[in-house]
């Protein structure tokens, strides 16, 4: 972390304005197998090709036919998600989840997120839509203090097993964005949520489901609809 970007932060790091904690960890279920969850939650939605638990039925729901952006727009006032809330022992206000793992992030809002990894493995994350700040990790914590306002910037960061790893993003683009460990079996067992960011800036800046993307989504009901009854019917 001591490297410094070539292009600098000419205008500095913002001020989070808004904070998250994430706890990793891996629990032995009874199949034998070790489950990943992100604050309680192993991440399913077929919204996202995770096809792993029954569809939720209000708010945000895991339907194949659905994805999370399509979500967004067609129902912005409805996706059971609170907003950031002040919580005690948290100067910031903390960004809300479904507790299915889809969190909403005002626009605009700095977003600190402290990783804490119970686990003993290093995991490698990664978040889609953004280059993050990293301002520090359990392996260089004095990089917060030492390269304030000019800290390096990636799309993903390892966090130590068995440690920590801290980073701030802008959400200046709405959307519905995944961020999740980049080590491919633990994002399929569910390490990993959605951010999902201003509904209503979404439509604002004039988002709209393509004809395109309409299709596209009745051709793969078409498609799965007959491959279901050719099965049934073998």
């Amino acid at each position: 972390l001591d490297a410094r970007p070539i292009k600098r932060n000419q205008a500095g790091v913002p001020n989070a304005t808004h904070c998250l904690n994430l706890t990793i960890v891996f629990t032995l279920g009874t199949d034998g197998i070790n489950h990943p969850y992100l604050n309680n939650v192993s991440y399913s939605s077929d919204a996202n090709y995770m096809h792993m638990r029954p569809n939720p039925q209000e708010g945000i729901t895991s339907d194949l036919y659905q994805p999370l952006l399509h979500q967004m727009v067609r129902k912005p006032g409805d996706l059971n998600i609170p907003s950031p809330i002040s919580e005690n022992g948290n100067q910031l206000p903390v960004i809300q989840s479904d507790q299915n793992g889809h969190y909403l992030v005002p626009y605009n809002a700095v977003v600190d997120i402290f990783l804490n990894n119970t686990d003993g493995g290093e995991h490698p994350f990664h978040l889609h839509g953004y280059n993050f700040w990293i301002i520090a990790t359990s392996d260089y914590p004095d990089a917060e203090d030492l390269y304030k306002n000019d800290y390096i910037q990636r799309d993903t960061v390892s966090v130590p097993g068995s440690g920590w790893a801290k980073i701030r993003f802008l959400a200046d683009n709405p959307g519905a964005w995944f961020f999740h460990c980049h080590i491919e079996w633990h994002m399929s067992a569910g390490l990993a949520l959605a951010f999902i960011v201003s509904p209503d800036q979404l439509i604002a800046n004039g988002f709209k489901i393509s004809s395109e993307q309409r299709s596209l989504c009745r051709a793969l009901k078409q498609f799965n609809d007959k491959n279901q009854t050719n099965s049934n019917f073998h």
